[in-house]
């Protein structure tokens, strides 16, 4: 599991009433989105298809559910990040997936919240969690996504 790292900073965040463990933002159970075997757009109509300026986040929960929601700007109003997607609890794994006609094509562990980035590589546990989250919520995977997490998680 890993911890949101910034407790300090939170505390300084709620004070301001800044925080974003607890913002409106949306978040969404990447299972709910699911509609004919693809990824549907949770802000428009269609399947999901992300770009560099609407980067997808998601957190891999204690029960293997996967959270998502669109990147925000940190401080910016109803701003989602890592941490907001399970309210600052513990996670199996975050990072940013890239998503083309409602299928995951790119799957990282990058999340500065949960100081996550790198460690699929060294954690099998982390490539593990992800890929058995994706399978049980029945997630469009490329090949290429799903060698990759194989490799990661081992025999």
């Amino acid at each position: 599991m890993y911890d949101y790292h910034d407790t300090e900073i939170r505390a300084e965040r709620l004070a301001a009433g800044r925080d974003h463990c607890s913002t409106p933002g949306p978040v969404h159970d990447l299972a709910k989105l699911l509609s004919r075997e693809r990824i549907a757009d949770p802000e428009g109509s269609g399947d999901l298809t992300t770009t560099a300026t609407r980067r997808l986040i998601y957190a891999v929960g204690r029960d293997l559910k996967i959270h998502v929601g669109f990147d925000g700007e940190r401080g910016a109003m109803h701003a989602v990040k890592h941490e907001t997607l399970f309210h600052n609890d513990p996670v199996q794994a975050a990072g940013e997936m890239r998503v083309i006609a409602g299928v995951v094509v790119e799957i990282n562990d990058r999340s500065g919240s949960y100081g996550t980035t790198g460690l699929m590589r060294v954690d099998r546990r982390m490539a593990l969690a992800v890929l058995t989250a994706l399978k049980l919520s029945k997630v469009p995977l490329s090949d290429g996504v799903l060698d990759y997490l194989n490799a990661q998680a081992g025999p």
